[in-house]
Protein backbone atom coordinates (compact mmCIF):
# COMPACT_ATOMS: atom_id res chain seq x y z
CA UNK A 1 0.00 0.00 0.00
CA UNK A 2 1.35 3.49 -0.72
CA UNK A 3 1.20 6.02 1.81
CA UNK A 4 0.18 9.36 -0.07
CA UNK A 5 0.25 12.94 1.53
CA UNK A 6 -0.77 16.73 0.09
CA UNK A 7 2.51 18.59 0.25
CA UNK A 8 0.67 21.54 -0.31
CA UNK A 9 -1.19 21.23 2.52
CA UNK A 10 1.06 19.68 4.46
CA UNK A 11 3.67 23.14 4.21
CA UNK A 12 0.74 25.81 4.57
CA UNK A 13 0.15 24.02 8.16
CA UNK A 14 4.05 23.79 8.97
CA UNK A 15 4.02 27.40 8.44
CA UNK A 16 1.19 28.64 10.11
CA UNK A 17 2.35 26.80 12.90
CA UNK A 18 5.74 28.31 12.13
CA UNK A 19 4.27 31.72 12.31
CA UNK A 20 1.94 31.24 15.55
CA UNK A 21 4.79 30.25 17.62
CA UNK A 22 6.77 33.12 16.47
CA UNK A 23 4.28 35.21 17.82
CA UNK A 24 3.75 33.53 20.78
CA UNK A 25 7.44 33.65 21.49
CA UNK A 26 7.53 37.21 20.58
CA UNK A 27 5.05 37.95 23.59
CA UNK A 28 6.67 35.88 25.62
CA UNK A 29 9.82 37.72 25.07
CA UNK A 30 8.40 41.44 25.09
CA UNK A 31 6.65 40.06 28.33
CA UNK A 32 9.47 39.79 29.70
CA UNK A 33 11.34 42.86 28.49
CA UNK A 34 8.21 44.50 30.53
CA UNK A 35 7.80 42.13 33.46
CA UNK A 36 9.13 43.93 36.44
CA UNK A 37 12.00 42.36 38.12
CA UNK A 38 11.92 44.22 41.50
CA UNK A 39 9.04 46.48 41.62
CA UNK A 40 8.42 48.23 44.88
CA UNK A 41 6.40 50.78 46.62
CA UNK A 42 7.14 53.30 48.94
CA UNK A 43 4.72 55.50 50.63
CA UNK A 44 5.41 59.22 52.11
CA UNK A 45 4.12 61.93 54.56
CA UNK A 46 5.43 65.57 54.84
CA UNK A 47 7.24 66.73 57.54
CA UNK A 48 6.92 70.09 57.59
CA UNK A 49 8.42 70.96 61.22
CA UNK A 50 7.21 72.99 64.23
CA UNK A 51 5.38 76.13 63.39
CA UNK A 52 8.87 78.12 64.60
CA UNK A 53 11.20 76.11 62.41
CA UNK A 54 9.09 75.49 59.63
CA UNK A 55 10.60 73.42 55.84
CA UNK A 56 9.56 72.67 52.79
CA UNK A 57 7.65 69.18 51.47
CA UNK A 58 10.65 68.17 49.89
CA UNK A 59 13.54 65.44 50.28
CA UNK A 60 15.74 66.95 53.26
CA UNK A 61 16.75 63.92 54.44
CA UNK A 62 17.78 63.76 58.40
CA UNK A 63 13.76 63.45 58.85
CA UNK A 64 12.74 66.39 57.91
CA UNK A 65 10.69 66.84 54.38
CA UNK A 66 9.37 63.97 52.81
CA UNK A 67 10.21 61.28 55.27
CA UNK A 68 8.74 57.18 54.84
CA UNK A 69 7.75 57.50 58.98
CA UNK A 70 5.28 59.46 60.70
CA UNK A 71 5.03 62.62 62.14
CA UNK A 72 4.81 63.28 65.99
CA UNK A 73 3.43 66.37 67.78
CA UNK A 74 6.23 68.28 66.87
CA UNK A 75 7.26 67.54 63.36
CA UNK A 76 4.44 69.25 61.56
CA UNK A 77 2.05 72.06 62.17
CA UNK A 78 -1.03 71.86 60.45
CA UNK A 79 -4.92 72.97 60.75
CA UNK A 80 -8.21 71.29 60.15
CA UNK A 81 -9.10 72.05 56.64
CA UNK A 82 -5.54 71.49 55.23
CA UNK A 83 -4.37 67.89 53.72
CA UNK A 84 -1.37 65.95 54.40
CA UNK A 85 0.93 65.76 51.58
CA UNK A 86 1.17 62.03 50.52
CA UNK A 87 3.50 60.62 47.81
CA UNK A 88 4.53 56.97 46.79
CA UNK A 89 7.63 56.33 44.75
CA UNK A 90 7.64 53.91 42.56
CA UNK A 91 10.34 52.23 41.59
CA UNK A 92 10.89 48.70 38.80
CA UNK A 93 7.58 49.39 37.69
CA UNK A 94 7.12 47.66 33.86
CA UNK A 95 6.05 50.22 31.04
CA UNK A 96 3.53 50.73 29.07
CA UNK A 97 1.64 48.24 31.78
CA UNK A 98 -1.54 49.15 33.34
CA UNK A 99 -0.83 48.84 37.27
CA UNK A 100 -3.86 49.26 39.49
CA UNK A 101 -3.19 50.98 42.90
CA UNK A 102 -5.83 50.74 46.27
CA UNK A 103 -5.13 53.59 48.74
CA UNK A 104 -6.76 53.09 52.10
CA UNK A 105 -7.36 56.26 54.73
CA UNK A 106 -9.22 56.21 58.60
CA UNK A 107 -12.26 58.23 58.28
CA UNK A 108 -12.84 57.80 61.48
CA UNK A 109 -10.76 56.86 64.73
CA UNK A 110 -11.43 56.29 68.27
CA UNK A 111 -14.82 57.90 67.16
CA UNK A 112 -13.70 61.05 65.91
CA UNK A 113 -13.34 62.18 61.88
CA UNK A 114 -9.73 62.19 60.77
CA UNK A 115 -9.36 62.23 57.57
CA UNK A 116 -12.53 62.26 55.60
CA UNK A 117 -11.47 62.35 52.20
CA UNK A 118 -8.68 62.72 49.06
CA UNK A 119 -8.00 66.10 47.58
CA UNK A 120 -4.68 67.16 45.34
CA UNK A 121 -1.22 67.09 47.53
CA UNK A 122 -0.60 70.75 48.06
CA UNK A 123 -3.49 72.16 50.40
CA UNK A 124 -1.76 74.45 53.17
CA UNK A 125 -3.19 77.66 52.57
CA UNK A 126 -3.93 80.31 54.20
CA UNK A 127 -0.99 79.76 56.54
CA UNK A 128 -1.12 83.44 58.23
CA UNK A 129 -1.95 81.82 61.32
CA UNK A 130 1.47 80.58 62.02
CA UNK A 131 3.06 83.78 60.91
CA UNK A 132 5.20 82.83 57.92
CA UNK A 133 4.45 81.75 54.42
CA UNK A 134 2.59 78.25 53.84
CA UNK A 135 5.16 75.34 52.48
CA UNK A 136 5.67 74.03 49.37
CA UNK A 137 5.04 70.51 48.27
CA UNK A 138 7.33 68.99 45.68
CA UNK A 139 6.45 65.31 44.87
CA UNK A 140 9.40 64.48 42.74
CA UNK A 141 12.27 66.15 44.93
CA UNK A 142 14.79 63.99 45.67
CA UNK A 143 13.67 61.50 42.56
CA UNK A 144 15.21 60.94 39.25
CA UNK A 145 14.37 58.60 36.15
CA UNK A 146 11.13 60.33 35.52
CA UNK A 147 9.85 60.81 32.85
CA UNK A 148 8.63 64.10 31.55
CA UNK A 149 5.03 63.09 31.73
CA UNK A 150 2.58 64.15 34.23
CA UNK A 151 -1.37 63.24 34.70
CA UNK A 152 -4.05 63.31 36.68
CA UNK A 153 -7.44 61.50 37.63
CA UNK A 154 -10.56 63.65 38.99
CA UNK A 155 -11.33 62.63 43.02
CA UNK A 156 -15.24 61.95 43.15
CA UNK A 157 -17.14 62.92 46.00
CA UNK A 158 -17.75 60.10 48.60
CA UNK A 159 -21.34 60.91 49.70
CA UNK A 160 -21.13 59.80 52.81
CA UNK A 161 -19.76 63.16 53.97
CA UNK A 162 -21.69 65.53 56.45
CA UNK A 163 -23.86 68.31 54.95
CA UNK A 164 -20.91 70.62 55.79
CA UNK A 165 -18.55 69.01 54.79
CA UNK A 166 -19.81 67.96 51.59
CA UNK A 167 -19.96 71.54 50.42
CA UNK A 168 -16.52 72.15 51.48
CA UNK A 169 -15.45 69.69 49.02
CA UNK A 170 -17.85 70.42 46.62
CA UNK A 171 -16.40 74.28 46.88
CA UNK A 172 -12.92 73.42 46.11
CA UNK A 173 -11.71 73.90 42.84
CA UNK A 174 -11.20 71.15 40.63
CA UNK A 175 -7.12 71.02 40.18
CA UNK A 176 -7.75 70.66 44.00
CA UNK A 177 -9.65 67.87 43.82
CA UNK A 178 -6.94 65.02 41.73
CA UNK A 179 -4.54 62.64 42.07
CA UNK A 180 -1.60 63.61 40.44
CA UNK A 181 1.31 60.85 38.59
CA UNK A 182 4.91 61.91 37.53
CA UNK A 183 6.13 59.79 34.61
CA UNK A 184 3.08 57.89 33.74
CA UNK A 185 -0.92 58.26 33.12
CA UNK A 186 -3.72 57.68 34.99
CA UNK A 187 -6.90 55.86 33.09
CA UNK A 188 -9.54 58.05 32.71
CA UNK A 189 -12.51 56.97 34.72
CA UNK A 190 -10.40 54.75 36.53
CA UNK A 191 -11.10 56.39 40.28
CA UNK A 192 -13.22 53.86 41.82
CA UNK A 193 -14.13 54.05 46.25
CA UNK A 194 -13.76 50.03 47.09
CA UNK A 195 -15.36 50.78 50.43
CA UNK A 196 -16.63 54.02 51.92
CA UNK A 197 -16.32 53.66 55.33
CA UNK A 198 -19.31 54.34 57.83
CA UNK A 199 -18.51 58.12 59.53
CA UNK A 200 -20.86 57.00 62.54
CA UNK A 201 -18.55 54.07 63.88
CA UNK A 202 -15.96 54.46 66.02
CA UNK A 203 -13.13 52.91 64.14
CA UNK A 204 -13.53 53.07 59.79
CA UNK A 205 -11.47 52.79 56.86
CA UNK A 206 -11.93 53.95 53.19
CA UNK A 207 -10.44 52.84 50.48
CA UNK A 208 -10.16 53.84 46.88
CA UNK A 209 -8.61 52.52 43.90
CA UNK A 210 -7.14 53.45 40.48
CA UNK A 211 -5.62 52.37 37.39
CA UNK A 212 -2.15 54.26 35.96
CA UNK A 213 0.65 52.64 32.96
CA UNK A 214 4.26 54.19 34.13
CA UNK A 215 6.03 55.73 31.04
CA UNK A 216 9.31 55.41 32.55
CA UNK A 217 10.45 52.55 35.62
CA UNK A 218 10.25 54.74 38.18
CA UNK A 219 6.98 57.33 38.94
CA UNK A 220 5.56 59.04 41.64
CA UNK A 221 2.00 59.36 42.61
CA UNK A 222 1.04 62.73 45.00
CA UNK A 223 -2.25 63.45 47.05
CA UNK A 224 -3.73 64.78 49.78
CA UNK A 225 -5.77 63.44 53.11
CA UNK A 226 -8.28 66.74 53.55
CA UNK A 227 -7.95 66.46 57.70
CA UNK A 228 -11.72 67.09 58.58
CA UNK A 229 -12.73 70.31 60.71
CA UNK A 230 -14.66 70.42 63.89
CA UNK A 231 -17.09 72.16 62.41
CA UNK A 232 -18.11 70.36 59.96
CA UNK A 233 -18.86 67.48 62.10
CA UNK A 234 -20.36 68.61 64.63
CA UNK A 235 -17.41 69.51 66.51
CA UNK A 236 -16.20 65.75 66.62
CA UNK A 237 -12.87 66.23 64.47
CA UNK A 238 -10.06 63.80 65.58
CA UNK A 239 -7.04 66.70 66.30
CA UNK A 240 -8.37 66.95 70.36
CA UNK A 241 -7.58 63.27 71.22
CA UNK A 242 -4.72 61.66 72.07
CA UNK A 243 -2.43 59.49 69.83
CA UNK A 244 -2.03 59.68 66.05
CA UNK A 245 -5.76 59.39 64.43
CA UNK A 246 -4.92 60.50 61.17
CA UNK A 247 -3.79 56.98 59.02
CA UNK A 248 -3.24 56.98 55.08
CA UNK A 249 -1.92 53.52 53.48
CA UNK A 250 -1.11 51.64 50.19
CA UNK A 251 -3.05 48.23 50.88
CA UNK A 252 -2.24 46.46 47.43
CA UNK A 253 -1.50 46.86 43.66
CA UNK A 254 -1.39 44.43 41.29
CA UNK A 255 2.19 44.08 40.75
CA UNK A 256 2.96 42.16 44.13
CA UNK A 257 2.93 42.23 48.05
CA UNK A 258 3.22 45.98 49.48
CA UNK A 259 4.38 45.12 52.89
CA UNK A 260 3.36 47.23 55.44
CA UNK A 261 2.45 50.58 54.12
CA UNK A 262 0.65 52.83 57.14
CA UNK A 263 1.63 56.54 58.00
CA UNK A 264 0.06 58.00 61.07
CA UNK A 265 0.22 61.83 61.58
CA UNK A 266 -0.06 62.96 65.22
CA UNK A 267 -3.08 65.02 66.53
CA UNK A 268 -0.20 66.92 68.33
CA UNK A 269 0.62 68.38 65.00
CA UNK A 270 -2.92 69.19 63.92
CA UNK A 271 -4.70 72.88 65.29
CA UNK A 272 -8.24 73.81 65.08
CA UNK A 273 -9.34 75.89 62.04
CA UNK A 274 -8.09 79.64 61.57
CA UNK A 275 -10.19 82.84 62.50
CA UNK A 276 -9.76 86.30 62.25
CA UNK A 277 -11.25 89.36 64.23
CA UNK A 278 -12.67 93.20 62.39
CA UNK A 279 -13.05 95.64 65.03
CA UNK A 280 -14.74 98.85 64.90
CA UNK A 281 -13.78 101.31 67.72
CA UNK A 282 -15.24 104.03 69.30
CA UNK A 283 -15.52 107.07 66.97
CA UNK A 284 -13.38 110.11 67.77
CA UNK A 285 -14.89 111.71 71.11
CA UNK A 286 -14.79 115.01 73.85
CA UNK A 287 -13.63 114.47 76.84
CA UNK A 288 -14.90 113.19 79.17
CA UNK A 289 -15.66 110.23 77.35
CA UNK A 290 -16.78 106.30 77.54
CA UNK A 291 -14.92 104.40 75.12
CA UNK A 292 -16.14 101.36 73.60
CA UNK A 293 -15.20 98.59 70.85
CA UNK A 294 -17.06 95.90 69.03
CA UNK A 295 -15.49 92.85 67.52
CA UNK A 296 -16.60 90.10 64.98
CA UNK A 297 -14.53 86.52 64.70
CA UNK A 298 -14.25 85.43 61.30
CA UNK A 299 -14.17 81.72 60.95
CA UNK A 300 -16.35 78.81 60.88
CA UNK A 301 -18.89 79.32 63.81
CA UNK A 302 -16.76 80.70 66.28
CA UNK A 303 -18.70 80.20 69.88
CA UNK A 304 -16.52 81.09 72.89
CA UNK A 305 -15.68 84.70 74.46
CA UNK A 306 -13.76 88.01 73.21
CA UNK A 307 -11.47 89.80 75.69
CA UNK A 308 -11.16 93.86 75.23
CA UNK A 309 -8.27 95.25 76.71
CA UNK A 310 -7.84 99.41 76.41
CA UNK A 311 -4.39 100.61 76.42
CA UNK A 312 -3.59 104.59 77.76
CA UNK A 313 -2.43 107.48 76.26
CA UNK A 314 1.53 107.25 74.79
CA UNK A 315 1.05 103.23 74.04
CA UNK A 316 1.59 102.97 70.73
CA UNK A 317 2.39 99.42 71.04
CA UNK A 318 0.01 97.81 73.38
CA UNK A 319 2.71 97.09 75.58
CA UNK A 320 2.02 98.39 78.74
CA UNK A 321 -0.55 98.31 81.35
CA UNK A 322 -4.18 98.13 80.29
CA UNK A 323 -6.72 101.07 81.36
CA UNK A 324 -9.52 98.74 81.11
CA UNK A 325 -10.26 94.76 80.33
CA UNK A 326 -13.61 93.14 79.76
CA UNK A 327 -14.67 89.83 78.46
CA UNK A 328 -17.72 88.99 76.69
CA UNK A 329 -19.17 85.89 75.10
CA UNK A 330 -20.02 85.73 71.02
CA UNK A 331 -23.09 85.82 70.02
CA UNK A 332 -24.89 83.73 67.41
CA UNK A 333 -23.00 85.74 64.55
CA UNK A 334 -19.63 86.02 66.14
CA UNK A 335 -19.90 89.33 67.45
CA UNK A 336 -18.94 90.67 70.94
CA UNK A 337 -19.15 94.20 72.51
CA UNK A 338 -17.51 95.68 75.51
CA UNK A 339 -21.41 97.18 75.72
CA UNK A 340 -22.49 93.47 76.31
CA UNK A 341 -22.44 91.35 79.58
CA UNK A 342 -19.30 90.92 81.06
CA UNK A 343 -17.71 87.01 81.73
CA UNK A 344 -16.12 87.49 84.68
CA UNK A 345 -14.84 90.62 86.46
CA UNK A 346 -13.82 93.67 84.48
CA UNK A 347 -10.87 95.49 85.26
CA UNK A 348 -10.36 99.54 84.97
CA UNK A 349 -12.55 101.80 83.62
CA UNK A 350 -13.81 102.56 79.67
CA UNK A 351 -14.15 106.19 80.78
CA UNK A 352 -11.49 108.57 80.46
CA UNK A 353 -10.88 112.08 80.76
CA UNK A 354 -7.74 113.17 79.11
CA UNK A 355 -7.20 113.91 75.30
CA UNK A 356 -5.30 112.15 73.27
CA UNK A 357 -4.99 108.59 71.55
CA UNK A 358 -6.30 105.26 72.93
CA UNK A 359 -5.47 102.13 71.56
CA UNK A 360 -7.51 98.85 72.01
CA UNK A 361 -6.29 95.11 71.17
CA UNK A 362 -8.81 92.31 71.27
CA UNK A 363 -8.42 88.86 71.56
CA UNK A 364 -10.20 85.47 70.97
CA UNK A 365 -9.90 82.37 73.00
CA UNK A 366 -10.94 80.01 70.12
CA UNK A 367 -12.94 76.95 70.14
CA UNK A 368 -13.29 73.16 68.71
CA UNK A 369 -13.66 74.40 65.20
CA UNK A 370 -11.70 77.90 65.35
CA UNK A 371 -7.95 78.81 66.27
CA UNK A 372 -7.21 81.55 68.51
CA UNK A 373 -6.51 84.84 67.32
CA UNK A 374 -5.70 87.95 68.17
CA UNK A 375 -6.18 91.72 66.58
CA UNK A 376 -3.14 94.13 65.66
CA UNK A 377 -2.84 96.68 68.25
CA UNK A 378 -3.74 99.79 66.07
CA UNK A 379 -7.62 99.98 66.57
CA UNK A 380 -7.78 103.39 68.24
CA UNK A 381 -10.05 106.33 69.39
CA UNK A 382 -8.83 109.83 69.74
CA UNK A 383 -10.19 112.02 72.38
CA UNK A 384 -9.76 115.69 71.96
CA UNK A 385 -10.18 118.87 74.41
CA UNK A 386 -13.65 121.07 73.76
CA UNK A 387 -13.06 124.03 72.70
CA UNK A 388 -14.14 127.10 74.52
CA UNK A 389 -14.81 130.61 73.29
CA UNK A 390 -13.16 133.47 74.60
CA UNK A 391 -15.42 136.37 75.55
CA UNK A 392 -13.89 139.45 76.96
CA UNK A 393 -14.53 140.83 80.30
CA UNK A 394 -15.69 144.26 80.11
CA UNK A 395 -14.54 145.38 83.65
CA UNK A 396 -11.42 144.15 83.27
Amino acid sequence: MTLRTNAPRAKARWAALLVTLSLVLGLMATAALAAPTNSAISLEQCRNGASSTPNNCIALGGGTGWVNGNVGATQGHLLEGYSIPYRAIMTGLPTGVPVTVTLGYDITHSGKHAIDYLTQYERLDPHAFFGHPAETVDPTSGVSGLDSTSDTEPITNPNNLSSAASTGFNNLAAAKKVITIFGGTIADGSFAYEAFGDPNAAQSEARVSFTFTALSSTAVLAWGGHIARGDQWNGASASAISGSPYHMRVKAWTLGNVGNQDRSLSAGAVQAGPSSITTAPSASATFTATLNDSATVNGDSPTGNVTFKLYGLGDSTCAGSTIFEKTVALDGSGQASTTGTAVGSVIGSNQVTAAGTYKWSVSYAGDGGNGSSQSVCNESTTVVAPTFTHVNDPAS
